[in-house]
């Protein structure tokens, strides 16, 4: 939570500071960090039989970010 956090005061700093187009990247680099782990962490689960929406998560988190809505 702490670096969740961080990347939003710095993301905000740089938003305030009229770095707008800077202040996204990152949201962004940490949305597809989560994303990544959360990808391991789901085929880890999916191989163990358990099943969810997290696949669902995933795509959202990815989609976000590539149209730039971070």
């Amino acid at each position: 939570m702490t670096l969740t956090v961080a990347v939003g005061v710095i993301g905000g700093v740089l938003w305030l500071a009229g770095f707008d187009q800077v202040a996204r990247w990152p949201f962004g680099v940490f949305a597809l960090t989560i994303a990544g782990i959360q990808f391991a962490q789901m085929i880890g689960r999916l191989r163990q039989g358990q099943f969810g929406i997290d696949v669902l998560a995933i795509i959202a988190i990815m989609s976000t970010v590539a149209v730039g809505s971070a």
